[in-house]
């Protein structure tokens, strides 16, 4: 039996294991319709030493033009940039090749304004000059109002609570409605004071946290890192629940409410769109980018999920910035 040939590289191809294979004999002089149908990447060079595109969609490409190929067939990678400039010798521009560029381009002084200087003179200051003492009020009227708005709500789920606890204790005698009710009534409103140590005692809570129980703020013992009785001098807990409760920024019924996503914080967002702009001339060249703000809660209406960010969850924003110093104006 002759041994056998080398010479050549055969692709056989069965439709099953019983169908007869299939070699380059059976395809001379055909053409595949799989490779006229597409583009082909080869050069002319490569599909003449080959012996014809047949050869090629067929398997049958010679070992020795391929070990050639291997040995002394490649070539420097050629990198093709989009523009020639590229390629030439930076030349740094002049400090006033803007203004040359573009005549009309404001030239006066920017950066903080001299109310927002003299306000950031204290850190409270410079806080309340963004947000001012009319939000604070605002946001404790609408959270007064959504308590009003979900008291019979809140009175018959805690009518419910004290029904099933007087099943499993016989000994423990329910409140009637009017009696529940009437309690919930005489709660205290919040006011802008009460909102601004709440958000202190939240920002507190970040540099001492406790990730067990909210409640162990208020121990009347050392608590690991967190001293004993620091957030019931500013605060109550009961109250602390109360206003981290009914916190809210606008009304429910308002009909912009169903097509607004960020209405929940619209009054927030809006207060602080002018506020930046008050506190701040702009320059005359400035930045436009994306920035995201971190969160995982699921009620959020803004979340998205960006893979390729550090914070794949979170609120992303699109902000207009100082080029020079940061600072955002929008």
């Amino acid at each position: 039996m002759p041994p056998p040939d080398r010479t050549s590289a055969t692709i056989f191809q069965g439709v099953s294991p019983h169908d007869p294979a299939v070699n380059d004999e059976d395809l001379s002089g055909m053409e595949l319709s799989i490779m006229t149908s597409q583009v082909l990447l080869f050069e002319d060079t490569l599909i003449e030493a080959v012996g014809g595109v047949g050869r090629i969609s067929a398997g049958t490409v010679p070992c020795d033009l391929l070990n050639d190929m291997a040995r002394s067939g490649w070539a420097p990678l050629v990198k093709q940039l989009p523009y020639d400039y590229l390629m030439e010798p930076y030349e740094p521009r002049s400090p006033n090749a803007m203004q040359e560029d573009y005549p009309r381009l404001y030239d006066g002084e920017y950066g903080p304004t001299g109310k927002a200087l003299t306000a950031a003179s204290t850190p409270s200051g410079a806080f309340f000059f963004f947000m001012q003492s009319t939000l604070w009020e605002d946001i404790a009227d609408k959270s007064n109002d959504y308590f009003t708005e979900k008291i019979d709500e809140r009175v018959e789920k805690q009518y419910n609570k004290q029904v099933a606890r007087e099943k499993k204790h016989p000994n423990f005698k329910r409140k009637a409605r009017e009696q529940i009710k009437t309690e919930l009534e005489k709660t205290v409103d919040i006011t802008a004071r009460e909102l601004c140590v709440f958000v202190g005692l939240l920002v507190a809570r970040t540099i001492a946290p406790n990730k067990e129980k909210l409640e162990h703020h208020w121990n009347t013992v050392d608590e690991g890192g967190i001293p004993r009785g620091c957030f019931g001098q500013f605060m109550t807990r009961d109250r602390f629940m109360h206003l981290s409760r009914n916190l809210h920024f606008s009304s429910n019924s308002d009909e912009r409410a169903k097509k607004d996503r960020a209405w929940k914080l619209r009054p927030v967002i809006d207060l602080l769109q002018s506020r930046f702009q008050r506190g701040y001339t702009p320059p005359p060249t400035m930045a436009f980018d994306e920035a995201m703000l971190p969160s995982q809660s699921s009620f959020s209406r803004m979340r998205v999920f960006m893979k390729d960010k550090p914070h794949k969850w979170g609120t992303k924003l699109f902000m207009l910035c100082c080029s020079s110093s940061a600072y955002c104006i929008r």
